[in-house]
């Protein structure tokens, strides 16, 4: 009880900026856990194809949404917030305007020409045209969540997502058991939940903010974020491109079986990306009051960590993914390693970058990030035929030491342009790092086939993880502090 109320205490000093970034996390890994548990479920219930069909639907949506939406809940949106205070709420309701006129434009050309749109994306008619729905219903309630996490207000936000990501697979889960279209029923009650919240938040920004059309902020805000749109699309590119390739060479069974996979394989995140929330602003401090030589210590505890993580991970995982997931997705147990090792590499790269936006250095992103993006189209076209799907999480990876490889040498040229001479990083020690952890993933598949060998790793692992524990604590306290 007294630890409890230890926790609680400190909970209570924490700053309002702390205490929402908390519980964003909380939410987010809910969101996810609640993903990963129920998918089990949802393989076991479908197909392969029809898992597949689901993951090209999702995948069109990621990318589809830059280009209606313009993304205007991010880039524009935090500039509008800061300069204009006394009319966040018409900003809001103009960018909501914006944002479903581009979108329904879109929505009326899937209907008109049906045919086209579901062969240019290889989903059924009905499919090619919720993909626009589900991105119309959305728009509303993103750019109300952006407007609750910029003013830290987070306790209806976490409520909301909670709720919808339960009722989600509940209902998802009790059409799917009532028909034989499984893949349209799971879209059907996600479309469900996302009307009721997109029509909900329509109203309410609406009402807050009293104007659909303003000439004045539509200009604006399209010119501010058209730019963008390169950056943003080779994300997603970059992202989902593998399973749109994989539906198209190899079909949606094998879409669906590497969808898993990769779900599976990309749980690190959950690390990786609170650790990156945390490592960029002591970044920053660190260059500002120059003491790297601290940081570049510390950084390598931290890269150790991720490193030694990630092994564990991948160790570990193929475990899970036997005892949960039916025999028709074993075949997609060697994407684990490639794509785990891409997650250490999706945590480096930016670590790279945050001296370039330091500086102020921002026309390296958009290069590094459309390059990788085309590398990994023409990687995956080529060697997908060859080998199959599980080319696609080795050109991830390779993409991603791409990426990671590219902001290394920008970030070098911009400390040097600035008159910046002592290196960031250990840079020698990186690069054994990322060696040592490449050469693993390539013998990690001998080691999928020997348990024995695998569990000993594993426990090898875990009592490195104990004597090492206080130095990582340590770490993490810094960053927090």
């Amino acid at each position: 009880m007294q630890v409890l109320k230890n926790l609680v205490g400190k909970y209570r000093n924490f700053s309002a900026p702390a205490k929402a970034s908390f519980w964003f996390v909380v939410s987010n890994v809910m969101l996810r856990g609640i993903s990963f548990i129920t998918l089990p479920l949802f393989s076991r219930l479908m197909t392969t194809e029809q898992y597949g069909e689901m993951s090209v639907y999702h995948s069109w949506i990621s990318i589809f949404t830059i280009f209606t939406t313009l993304t205007l809940w991010g880039g524009v949106f935090n500039v509008v917030m800061v300069k204009n205070p006394d009319n966040q709420n018409k900003y809001i309701a103009a960018f909501q305007g914006l944002a479903i006129t581009i979108t329904a434009v879109f929505l009326a050309f899937s209907i008109v020409f049906e045919t086209v749109s579901s062969s240019l994306l290889a989903l059924s008619p009905f499919l090619a045209v919720s993909v626009f729905i589900n991105i119309l219903s959305t728009i509303p309630f993103f750019l109300w969540s952006a407007k609750q996490r910029f003013a830290y207000k987070y306790k209806m936000l976490v409520a909301i997502t909670v709720v919808t990501s339960v009722l989600n697979p509940l209902l998802g889960y009790f059409f799917v058991i009532n028909t034989d279209r499984k893949a349209e029923a799971r879209i059907f009650a996600e479309l469900i939940v996302n009307c009721i919240l997109g029509i909900s938040f329509f109203l309410i920004n609406l009402r807050n903010g009293k104007v659909f059309f303003d000439k004045a902020i539509w200009k604006y805000a399209f010119r501010f974020n058209v730019v963008l749109i390169p950056h943003y699309l080779s994300m997603q590119v970059l992202s989902q491109s593998d399973r749109l390739m994989i539906n198209k060479i190899c079909g949606s069974s094998d879409a669906g079986i590497y969808s898993v996979a990769y779900t599976f394989g990309m749980l690190l995140t959950l690390v990786t990306s609170g650790l990156e929330s945390s490592t960029t602003p002591y970044i920053y401090k660190a260059i500002k009051e120059n003491s790297i030589l601290k940081m570049k210590k510390n950084m390598d505890i931290l890269l150790v960590f991720l490193m030694v993580l990630s092994v564990f991970a991948m160790c570990l995982i193929p475990d899970f993914f036997k005892l949960l997931l039916p025999d028709s997705y074993y075949s997609a147990i060697w994407v684990i390693p490639p794509v785990i090792g891409a997650v250490f590499f999706m945590f480096l790269y930016p670590m790279f970058g945050s001296v370039e936006f330091y500086f102020e250095e921002r026309k390296y992103v958009t290069f590094a990030t459309a390059f990788a993006a085309a590398l990994n189209v023409i990687l995956n076209f080529v060697f997908i035929k060859l080998f199959g799907f599980i080319a696609a999480a080795y050109t991830t990876l390779f993409c991603y030491m791409a990426m990671s490889l590219f902001h290394f040498f920008a970030m070098n040229l911009v400390l040097k342009k600035h008159n910046f001479n002592e290196k960031v990083y250990d840079n020698k020690f990186i690069f054994l790092l990322s060696s040592v952890l490449f050469l693993i993933i390539g013998i990690m598949p001998v080691l999928y086939m020997n348990t024995i060998v695998r569990w000993c790793v594993i426990c090898v692992i875990c009592v490195a993880g104990i004597f090492g524990r206080r130095r990582v604590v340590g770490f993490l306290k810094e960053l927090r502090g």
